[in-house]
């Protein structure tokens, strides 16, 4: 049997103490207490659990002492008894009246001594697979280029790159006009690298049967994207004069870089290696590319010759809209980042859907505006739940209000909210957990769901249910209540906006 966790530990206290009551909430107690003692020098109480041996980098010491505190807390959820039991025995030497604190330190000191070796961890899940297909053409009589010294390199920085394992590589040289077709339906590539000439109006310089140049018109080339628009995420044009490519071909692919001038191969190169240094630490296409641009200015190449980066509009048209013409009923063409969302949604997969739901908001939010120096995020605060557009949040409740009949989405979740706290009221932790976190099943009264899996995923489970937005641990798949409960609270001024504009 694994060792307790700390909310375990805590549950056991609060049942000790006889105070099983819904009002009773030791969290409550630690942070309020804590802050009134900490509160004219919070620096003390930070000094004071770093001595313990807690990571304070993951705590922001910038917010007020409330937050550290609820960050902190937070934080002891993945630790063990052993660490528990010197952060904690740190802070009672320091509050030695705080009788609670004793408490948590007897019982974890307690239960260190009994504590079994742990249960070693289940794998987590292989990551799927990113595919890019690197495409090269460099035909007889035009220029000669270092395109195998380009590919070689950008096959040695994802090999060494810390999700190395999340791509798959696949090369086609002398690439004939015939063969691009052929690619795309053997490899079904996420990403297109082309390599070559570009012609600027004309199109793009591909080979034909006898390694000639071979124009492929800008028209076709977009056609041909349209058709595999459903997996394929980006296209890296690396072909001088290939921005008018890149603007048709972004009408059905969501990012494409293209080149606005002629460009040399040096600056070509260092762009590439850039760019695929970061999306092999996990970054996102347009943190992707402002790392290849700064490789170029850091080797002093004009700025003008800098590739342009396009981003595909967001959606025109609602998923639950239809326009009323003379014409018969079609769906309305989804943005492709909500494909597998809506997909896992139209077949009822409650599970995946909800998963989907979270990867995608932080995949939105992680690509507006990543600082340089910011590690990938792996749940939503105030900052990054500002950050996603009014038009994403409507989308992505769209789509679950549409695929669960009204069962599931955000803005049920909002008028459910609204029913017990209304519009103009703040946020409130005991209408959250007793009210609201109640009716919608995810407290009993007296436990939170503790596992992501337990959730219900299906259409028995209360209005509101999903999506969750608890972001589970992904070694362990737990959910912190406390993060969860800081994920709605910024969330739910944004939510009722869904209420008060109501779509048509």
């Amino acid at each position: 049997m694994a060792s307790l966790s700390f909310p375990e530990i805590i549950e056991e206290i609060k049942k000790e103490r006889r105070k099983i009551d819904e009002n009773e909430d030791i969290y409550e107690e630690i942070i309020n207490k804590l802050s009134r003692f900490y509160g004219s020098n919070p620096r003390l109480f930070i000094n004071i659990i770093k001595l313990g041996g807690f990571n304070i980098a993951n705590l922001n010491i910038y917010e007020p002492l409330s937050v550290i505190i609820t960050e902190f807390l937070s934080g002891c959820e993945g630790l063990s008894l052993d660490e528990l039991s010197n952060i904690f025995s740190k802070l009672y030497e320091q509050n030695k009246g705080f009788t609670l604190l004793k408490e948590i330190r007897d019982k974890l000191l307690e239960k260190n001594e009994d504590s079994p070796e742990p249960d070693p961890p289940e794998p987590p899940d292989p990551p799927i697979a990113r595919k890019i297909l690197f495409l090269s053409a460099n035909p007889k009589g035009t220029p000669p280029l270092r395109l195998g010294k380009e590919m070689r390199e950008i096959e040695e920085i994802l090999r060494r790159s810390n999700e190395r394992e999340q791509f798959v590589i696949e090369t086609r040289q002398a690439v004939r006009y015939t063969d691009i077709q052929t690619a795309f339906l053997d490899f079904d590539p996420n990403i297109v690298h082309f390599s070559g000439h570009g012609a600027g109006e004309e199109g793009l310089v591909f080979e034909d049967e006898t390694g000639q140049e071979r124009l492929v018109e800008t028209e076709v080339l977009a056609s041909l994207f349209e058709l595999f628009a459903d997996k394929i995420e980006f296209v890296f044009l690396n072909a001088c004069y290939s921005e008018v490519q890149a603007k048709a071909i972004v009408e059905h692919i969501p990012f494409v870089v293209g080149m606005k001038k002629a460009i040399s191969d040096r600056a070509a190169i260092e762009f590439a290696k850039g760019f695929y240094a970061a999306l092999g630490a996990g970054r996102t296409v347009e943190f992707a590319y402002k790392s290849g641009c700064t490789s170029i200015k850091i080797e002093r190449i004009p700025e003008d010759l800098i590739p342009q980066l396009l981003r595909k509009n967001r959606q025109k048209l609602s998923p639950t809209k239809e326009k009323s013409t003379g014409h018969p009923k079609t769906e309305p063409i989804l943005d492709p980042i909500y494909k597998n969302l809506e997909e896992y949604l139209r077949n009822e997969q409650w599970k995946e859907a909800d998963l989907e739901t979270m990867r995608l908001m932080i995949e939105i939010a992680d690509s507006i505006e990543s600082p340089n120096n910011r590690e990938r995020i792996t749940w939503l605060d105030k900052e990054d739940i500002d950050k996603i557009p009014e038009q994403d949040l409507k989308t992505i409740d769209e789509l679950w209000v549409k695929y669960s009949k009204s069962h599931f989405g955000f803005s049920i979740q909002a008028k459910i909210w609204d029913e017990f706290c209304g519009k103009q009221k703040q946020f409130e932790l005991k209408i959250y957990r007793d009210k609201f976190a109640k009716s919608v099943g995810w407290y009993d009264g007296k436990n939170w769901i503790g596992k992501h899996e337990n959730l219900t995923f299906s259409r028995n489970a209360k209005p509101g249910h999903l999506p969750s937005l608890s972001f589970p641990k992904q070694n362990t798949n737990e959910i912190s209540w406390i993060s969860w409960q800081e994920t709605f609270k910024c969330l739910f001024p944004r939510l009722l906006k869904l209420v008060s504009q109501p779509y048509k």
